[in-house]
């Protein structure tokens, strides 16, 4: 099964597309920043849907909580151990080294402004967008050597 995840998806157009989605067979995953909407979006969707609650373990208001949090725990052969406390630990699991090098390739791509976007576009303060892009930036350069960035951690 595929999975998406699919911000605004408690009203309007991000609504419909986690429906259409579902009807295709995704696992989605909503998010809002008005946690009330998704309620409703599960009580109109149903099991279907899933549950709302408990799925970040860090605050979208303490970004420095987000860029001082670890990301890869360790690695074991040829899979990666993300620090993931959230509900889907299914999303990344098994999830290799040539598999996150492959990632990062693509997330390399990127340009500074468009990462930077993607926050902007979730509300952030100025000042809060440098410091996620940042953190995000230095996300993907582990994904590309994740023994590397064990190996530097005290």
């Amino acid at each position: 099964m595929n999975s998406a995840v699919v911000t605004g998806a408690g009203s309007g157009i991000g609504r419909a597309i986690a429906e259409t989605l579902l009807r295709d067979g995704y696992h989605v995953i909503g998010v809002d920043i008005h946690g009330e909407r998704l309620n409703g979006v599960v009580s109109d969707l149903g099991g279907s849907f899933g549950k709302t609650g408990g799925v970040i373990s860090r605050s979208r208001n303490k970004p420095s909580d987000y860029e001082k949090a670890r990301f890869i725990e360790k690695v074991n052969g040829d899979v990666i151990d993300f620090h993931y406390g959230g509900k889907n630990k299914k999303l990344f699991e098994n999830i290799t080294v040539a598999d996150a090098r492959w990632l990062s390739e693509r997330l390399k791509r990127l340009s500074d402004e468009q990462i930077k976007d993607a926050f902007r576009a979730a509300n952030y303060s100025p000042e809060l967008v440098d410091v996620l892009a940042s953190a995000f930036k230095e996300r993907v350069e582990a994904l590309a050597n994740p023994t590397d960035v064990l190996a530097r951690e005290p």
